[in-house]
């Protein structure tokens, strides 16, 4: 089904997704000022794993740590080399979708790790 609307008058639409400010004409501060919130929140489970729990899920805290401040570091690297504009605002969201994805697939492998572990333990004794 093909929509009725002119390009022009989608590209006026405030309400299409495509049209919104974050991804039109944001400087960008808004993708790193959310990412750092989103590492923070992120950093408290992990941190849990990786500090006070060195159990199976150990490793796949390891990664999913380093893999989310990459991911944020890469939101920041594409803030301050792409040229402002559409292009960098969406480079930006990707990154940080995909920094969002990847660290919650990585909180529910080392959670269900952690699970098979200590259901493990508790069929042993």
């Amino acid at each position: 089904m093909t929509d009725p609307r002119s390009l022009p008058e989608k590209r006026r639409d405030p309400t299409r997704m495509a049209n919104q400010p974050a991804l039109t004409t944001s400087s960008g501060t808004i993708w790193i000022v959310m990412g750092a919130v989103f590492v923070l929140i992120s950093a408290y489970p992990l941190s849990a794993l990786l500090v006070f729990e060195r159990g199976a899920a150990f490793p796949a805290a390891v990664v999913t740590a380093i893999v989310t401040v990459v991911l944020y570091v890469l939101v920041v690297i594409m803030r301050f080399t792409v040229p402002q504009g559409r292009r960098r605002l969406q480079l930006m969201a990707g990154f940080f979708i995909a920094m969002v994805a990847l660290t919650i697939v990585g909180l529910l492998i080392c959670a269900a790790m952690q699970g098979m572990t200590i259901t493990g333990a508790e069929g042993t004794g």
